[in-house]
């Protein structure tokens, strides 16, 4: 199932497990990535292409009357990640899963953060 941008389940409970994934796209595309990776940091110099966790399957499922989220992620490099999303994330069901906390105040609010302008993400 891809999920879709922006929107939003309530689930009573996460499964989520690390898995073993032949991300085609880093395979095949591997010297597009480098090249990629490098005009990032020519204008970025001190990005660090650090490790994260992309999604590559998941479900919502119900189990005694609780909607469990199960889920499915591989582990990839930054440098990748970006040039997936940059070249307007071809192949697949992968999605972007990176985790954020939802921080409410008493008036209703959602507390939000902007991304500081060293990041290759500035002002989002």
């Amino acid at each position: 199932m891809t999920l879709p941008e922006h929107e939003f389940f309530r689930v009573d409970a996460v499964d989520a497990r690390v898995v073993a994934f032949d991300w085609t796209f880093e395979r095949e595309r591997y010297a597009e990535i480098t090249a990629h990776w490098e005009r990032v940091l020519e204008d970025k110099p001190e990005t660090f292409d650090g490790r994260l966790f992309l999604t590559c399957g998941w479900s919502i499922e119900d189990e005694a009357g609780k909607s469990i989220l199960r889920s499915q992620h591989f582990e990839t490099g930054y440098s990748a990640f970006l040039a997936w999303n940059d070249f307007g994330r071809p192949g697949g069901n992968i999605s972007n899963s990176f985790a954020a906390a939802a921080v409410r105040g008493a008036d209703g609010g959602f507390l939000v953060g902007e991304m500081g302008s060293q990041t290759t993400h500035a002002g989002k």
